[in-house]
């Protein structure tokens, strides 16, 4: 910080608060867009009347796509000219494979879309579909393509509308572990409070995995993978999705790998149409509270993208 330690007290006409400049980052202070984009809490914004203001920091200056550490926004001009996109209300998922934005509503138009998005403030932002522009007033479907563009660079995002997630009823599953009370069909249940576990004792990581039998042949590209609702063992920190047809052979349909961040979040992967009646989770990668493996998983759903 540039000289912390000085401020004053008390709130008299804002007067404790022209003394703190002492607690605002020094240029090149590693803090500096060092922060993760959160979702503003709903409260914030009734109290805009009360000169609180959820775009800005703590001084009044206003919040960057790269939010600093701290109470404490740097000048906007420190991000540099990265192409950057944010958003509190869609997944926005950037990968070597390619870049997406999940879990737009249906009949969400162009217009209603960038209203809930955040780019780099010198960047253009176009939908298209098949190479033509999607205007405004359009509904989003499916596969279209937001282009940001600044100077010379240009950046891309597949958009992908929110699943369809099937009906379990009937479906089966098996786990390379289990605990007994917490079996794999505990994962099927519809009961957020009942899990799925492996064995208590612990299991290799190659045990931890679950298939799940959807009872017939569906079109699959989405899963939805609810953790448990407490603690941390178990958590799917990396994962491989595989398809089978029959049961047995995994390698004939390409699988998804990802990861998820260590919390208690339902995590959405949208992928590629495939047509399966086996789907295999497995956590190439879990948590443990100590050394031994475990898995686990709440609630998983399985389904489909539609196009508009």
């Amino acid at each position: 910080m540039v000289d912390p330690g000085k401020g004053g007290t008390g709130n008299a006409q804002g007067n404790a608060l022209n003394t703190l400049d002492g607690y605002k980052l020094q240029d090149g202070s590693p803090a500096i867009n060092a922060g993760t984009m959160v979702s503003t809490p709903a409260f914030l914004f009734e109290m805009e009347s009360q000169g609180v203001h959820a775009d800005q920091d703590f001084f009044g200056n206003p919040i960057g796509l790269k939010p600093d550490i701290g109470a404490f926004e740097s000048e906007l001009a420190n991000e540099g000219d990265e192409l950057l996109l944010v958003s509190n209300v869609y997944q926005i998922v950037e990968e070597d494979t390619g870049n997406s934005v999940n879990g737009i509503p249906k009949n969400t138009t162009v217009e209603q879309f960038l209203e809930k998005v955040q780019y780099t403030s010198t960047a253009t932002a176009q939908v298209t579909r098949q190479d033509t522009t999607v205007e405004q007033t359009q509904i989003i479907q499916s596969g279209d393509i937001l282009t940001l563009s600044a100077a010379d660079k240009k950046k891309q995002y597949t958009l992908y509308l929110e699943p369809e997630y099937y009906e379990r009823t009937g479906w089966t599953a098996t786990a390379g572990s289990t605990q007994s009370g917490e079996e794999a069909e505990k994962a099927l249940d519809g009961n957020v409070d009942t899990l799925w576990h492996s064995n208590w004792d612990g299991c290799t990581q190659d045990q931890a995995w679950i298939s799940i039998d959807m009872k017939q042949s569906q079109t699959v590209s989405a899963l939805q993978y609810v953790p448990r609702q407490a603690q941390i063992n178990g958590l799917i920190l990396e994962y491989k999705i595989e398809f089978s047809t029959d049961g047995s052979n995994w390698n004939a349909i390409p699988s998804v790998t990802g990861a998820w961040a260590q919390d208690n979040t339902t995590k959405t992967v949208t992928f590629a149409p495939v047509q399966a009646q086996y789907v295999r989770l497995t956590g190439t990668k879990t948590a443990s509270d100590g050394t031994q493996t475990f898995i686990s998983a709440a609630e998983i759903y399985l389904g489909r993208i539609v196009s508009q």
